[in-house]
């Protein structure tokens, strides 16, 4: 890799961890989500530049829904004497429940039965078949084998599920150059977030996708893809201008994506990479308290994040995008994020298949707010305790949940 490609990656490997340590600093078989019987939708749909655009109110058109978590199983944490977990790095749970959990600390994925039982780890650091460092994702390509996305140099490593090393999943010529951010599989294909440095106006720029890659690794389906100018020779990061699209990949192949740090904005593309529609919802940003903003002002003094990024005043106005089976897209704003008490992980708003806004959605679960994390994958959720960076900090412990609606 040349020079520039190197710098690029690590650009976008240091904004990574700069954003994720200023999220440290702020502390699906589910039933279909309908609107109320008889609540009218208040807003409208508009047509721009051959774009359908679904605009809806502050409000929901239906009540709030609340999901209950019912607990699976704990593991790693102080009292675990089988399994240390280093860092969660995603998560995927085939059909009979096990979970394949990625630990991008240690570049193994943990293998934990729907009761809870530890059975192996598999993969690891390395650049043999099977083996992975700088893991990007996970994803289920068949009930027996597993994907994992590298960041660079870009590989999709195929392992199965019982640890055997497979060949890589195979890549076009056209990403040889490139890293990988992240993935996502459909109907055993590989979906990838790329990005590669190119040629721009006589300078550098970098160009990111989501493409959707055959069974021969060729890019079958771009959905979508940018290109910014790169400035080499003056490495600032920007948090907001620089931030990367908060996405997710269905499984039935349909992308969504916010690409605007300060827009409550979604676009959502069809199987086919067409754009289906584009949702906008009536939203008030949420600023950033004057005590986060010190702290993070102190991490870049002592050199925990890079001295020279530029903070953003505001948080970002969604911060995780979820689209479900039934063709819904659940949405993580910054209020549902911060406005948060202990036992409720979130709140959600919910907008149907058209792109209207159904109903907010509370999810309830042991959480305390502004200490844990959580990731959601179907009707699973993953509560992420501990594990922080500082010596004496308690070992990382990972809970496991069922979800349900809770009955009115």
């Amino acid at each position: 890799m040349n020079r520039e490609g190197v710098l690029s990656v690590r650009a976008c490997q240091s904004l990574r961890v700069a954003v994720s340590i200023l999220a440290c600093v702020a502390g699906c078989a589910l039933a279909a989500v309908t609107a109320s019987a008889g609540t009218e939708w208040k807003g409208r749909e508009e047509l721009r530049a051959g774009s359908r655009y679904v605009i809806n109110p502050a409000e929901p058109m239906g009540t709030r829904v609340v999901l209950e978590a019912t607990q699976l199983w704990s593991r790693g944490g102080d009292d675990d004497d089988e399994l240390t977990i280093g860092r969660f790095g995603g998560a995927v749970v085939d059909n009979s429940g096990i979970t394949y959990l990625l630990d991008d600390q240690t570049s193994k994925i943990h293998v934990i039965l729907a009761n809870g039982q530890y059975v192996r780890s598999i993969g690891g650091d390395g650049e043999a078949p099977g083996e992975f460092r700088m893991a990007s994702g996970t994803a289920l390509l068949s009930d027996t084998v597993l994907c994992v996305t590298q960041v660079v140099p870009a590989r999709a490593v195929r392992i199965s599920v019982t640890g055997r090393a497979l060949d890589d999943y195979p890549l076009s010529s056209d990403l040889i150059s490139s890293y990988f951010n992240g993935c996502a599989a459909v109907n055993g294909q590989l979906v990838v977030y790329n990005g590669e440095t190119v040629q721009r106006d006589g300078g550098l720029g970098l160009r990111s996708s989501f493409v959707l890659l055959d069974a021969t690794g060729e890019i079958a389906t771009t959905y979508w893809e940018q290109t910014q100018t790169a400035d080499f020779a003056n490495m600032e990061f920007d948090e907001k201008k620089d931030a990367g699209p908060i996405w997710a990949v269905g499984s039935d192949g349909r992308l969504v994506l916010n690409n605007d740090w300060d827009s409550y904005v979604i676009e959502c593309f069809s199987p086919s990479g067409a754009r289906e529609h584009i949702i906008i919802r009536e939203f008030e940003h949420l600023r950033r308290p004057r005590a986060e903003l010190k702290r993070a002002e102190k991490m870049k003094q002592d050199g925990k994040i890079p001295a020279d990024t530029r903070l953003s005043t505001t948080i970002r106005d969604i911060t995780k995008l979820l689209p479900r089976r039934d063709g819904s897209v659940w949405v993580l704003s910054s209020r549902g994020e911060r406005d948060v008490r202990d036992g409720v992980a979130a709140k959600f708003d919910v907008f149907d298949r058209s792109g209207r806004f159904a109903k907010t959605l509370w999810l309830k679960a042991p959480f305390r707010a502004g200490r844990d994390k959580f990731d959601l994958v179907d009707d699973h959720l993953f509560v992420i305790k501990n594990g922080g960076p500082e010596p004496g900090d308690d070992e990382l412990e990972i809970m496991c949940f069922k979800l349900r609606e809770k009955p009115n």
